[in-house]
């Protein structure tokens, strides 16, 4: 028996109002410039698809930075 519990997993991520705002008002935007409905969610997807090996890059980079041995003098 596995000591690990699989709990189920939630799809849902909370971003909080202001954020839903933002990209609800993107969404908006989106909608009327291209006379097409944007959804949220597609905007939301289409930011993590485009931003998320960036900031994967950035992030692992700025730990290595901080938390990696500094040389002695």
């Amino acid at each position: 028996m596995s000591l690990l519990v699989e709990a189920k997993k939630n799809p849902m991520v909370y971003i909080g109002s202001k954020r839903r705002k933002k990209i609800e008002q993107l969404a908006i935007t989106l909608s009327h410039l291209s006379g097409n409905q944007v959804s949220v969610s597609n905007v939301a997807q289409k930011i993590i698809d485009t931003y998320f090996e960036e900031y994967k890059e950035k992030s692992i980079s700025e730990i290595k930075e901080t938390f990696s041995p500094q040389p002695r003098k």
